[in-house]
Protein backbone atom coordinates (compact mmCIF):
# COMPACT_ATOMS: atom_id res chain seq x y z
CA UNK A 1 0.00 0.00 0.00
CA UNK A 2 1.20 3.47 -0.85
CA UNK A 3 0.64 6.41 1.45
CA UNK A 4 -1.26 9.34 -0.04
CA UNK A 5 -0.60 11.55 2.96
CA UNK A 6 -0.47 11.78 6.72
CA UNK A 7 -1.79 13.81 9.63
CA UNK A 8 0.12 14.41 12.86
CA UNK A 9 -1.76 15.67 15.90
CA UNK A 10 -1.44 15.62 19.66
CA UNK A 11 -4.13 15.17 22.28
CA UNK A 12 -3.15 18.40 23.99
CA UNK A 13 -1.71 21.74 22.94
CA UNK A 14 2.07 21.76 23.03
CA UNK A 15 3.21 24.56 20.71
CA UNK A 16 0.25 26.83 19.87
CA UNK A 17 0.52 30.42 21.14
CA UNK A 18 -2.55 30.37 23.36
CA UNK A 19 -2.80 31.71 26.90
CA UNK A 20 -4.02 30.12 30.12
CA UNK A 21 -7.70 30.71 29.35
CA UNK A 22 -7.47 27.62 27.11
CA UNK A 23 -7.55 24.19 28.74
CA UNK A 24 -4.59 22.81 26.81
CA UNK A 25 -5.19 19.28 28.06
CA UNK A 26 -8.73 19.28 26.60
CA UNK A 27 -7.74 20.30 23.08
CA UNK A 28 -6.19 18.73 20.01
CA UNK A 29 -3.35 20.37 18.14
CA UNK A 30 -2.82 19.53 14.48
CA UNK A 31 0.91 19.76 13.95
CA UNK A 32 1.20 18.58 10.37
CA UNK A 33 -0.97 17.70 7.39
CA UNK A 34 1.09 16.20 4.60
CA UNK A 35 -0.30 15.19 1.22
CA UNK A 36 1.97 13.67 -1.39
CA UNK A 37 2.38 15.83 -4.51
CA UNK A 38 0.62 13.30 -6.77
CA UNK A 39 -2.39 13.20 -4.44
CA UNK A 40 -2.95 16.94 -4.00
CA UNK A 41 -6.27 18.53 -4.96
CA UNK A 42 -8.02 15.17 -4.72
CA UNK A 43 -9.56 15.53 -1.26
CA UNK A 44 -6.88 13.62 0.66
CA UNK A 45 -6.04 16.52 3.01
CA UNK A 46 -9.73 17.21 3.57
CA UNK A 47 -10.34 13.56 4.43
CA UNK A 48 -7.45 13.55 6.92
CA UNK A 49 -8.59 16.74 8.67
CA UNK A 50 -12.24 15.57 8.73
CA UNK A 51 -11.12 12.39 10.51
CA UNK A 52 -9.35 14.52 13.11
CA UNK A 53 -12.52 16.65 13.45
CA UNK A 54 -14.54 13.46 14.02
CA UNK A 55 -12.15 12.38 16.79
CA UNK A 56 -12.25 15.85 18.36
CA UNK A 57 -16.05 15.96 18.34
CA UNK A 58 -16.26 12.49 19.91
CA UNK A 59 -13.95 13.70 22.71
CA UNK A 60 -15.53 17.17 23.00
CA UNK A 61 -12.18 18.73 22.15
CA UNK A 62 -11.42 21.90 20.23
CA UNK A 63 -8.75 21.74 17.52
CA UNK A 64 -5.97 24.30 17.25
CA UNK A 65 -3.42 24.67 14.46
CA UNK A 66 -0.98 27.06 12.85
CA UNK A 67 -1.83 27.27 9.16
CA UNK A 68 1.43 27.35 7.22
CA UNK A 69 3.30 25.30 4.66
CA UNK A 70 6.39 25.54 2.49
CA UNK A 71 4.14 26.93 -0.24
CA UNK A 72 2.81 29.71 2.03
CA UNK A 73 6.07 31.08 3.43
CA UNK A 74 6.34 34.58 2.02
CA UNK A 75 3.45 33.94 -0.37
CA UNK A 76 0.34 35.87 0.63
CA UNK A 77 -1.85 34.33 -2.10
CA UNK A 78 -1.04 30.75 -1.06
CA UNK A 79 -1.51 31.66 2.61
CA UNK A 80 -4.97 33.06 1.84
CA UNK A 81 -5.90 29.90 -0.09
CA UNK A 82 -4.80 27.73 2.83
CA UNK A 83 -6.74 29.85 5.35
CA UNK A 84 -9.88 29.63 3.16
CA UNK A 85 -9.50 25.85 2.93
CA UNK A 86 -9.39 25.56 6.72
CA UNK A 87 -12.31 28.00 7.00
CA UNK A 88 -14.41 25.66 4.82
CA UNK A 89 -13.64 22.93 7.34
CA UNK A 90 -15.01 25.05 10.20
CA UNK A 91 -11.83 26.71 11.49
CA UNK A 92 -11.63 30.36 12.51
CA UNK A 93 -8.94 32.67 13.81
CA UNK A 94 -8.01 32.17 17.46
CA UNK A 95 -9.80 35.00 19.33
CA UNK A 96 -7.77 37.75 20.99
CA UNK A 97 -8.99 36.56 24.38
CA UNK A 98 -7.12 33.26 23.90
CA UNK A 99 -4.05 34.45 22.00
CA UNK A 100 -0.74 34.74 23.87
CA UNK A 101 0.36 38.22 22.84
CA UNK A 102 3.85 37.67 24.30
CA UNK A 103 4.79 35.38 21.41
CA UNK A 104 5.87 37.51 18.48
CA UNK A 105 7.19 34.67 16.32
CA UNK A 106 3.91 33.67 14.74
CA UNK A 107 1.42 35.47 12.55
CA UNK A 108 -1.79 35.74 14.54
CA UNK A 109 -3.99 35.47 11.43
CA UNK A 110 -2.59 31.97 10.80
CA UNK A 111 -3.49 30.67 14.28
CA UNK A 112 -6.78 28.82 13.90
CA UNK A 113 -9.26 26.98 16.09
CA UNK A 114 -12.28 24.77 15.43
CA UNK A 115 -14.74 24.41 18.29
CA UNK A 116 -16.08 20.92 18.90
CA UNK A 117 -19.73 20.22 18.10
CA UNK A 118 -21.78 19.71 21.23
Amino acid sequence: KKSLGSLKFTSEITSMPVNDTVDKSKAIEIQEVEVKDKSRNNGVGTLLVKKCIEIADENESDIYLYAASLETVGNKENTEKLLKWYEKLGFEQVPDSEFDKNLKVVKKEQCLVRRHKK
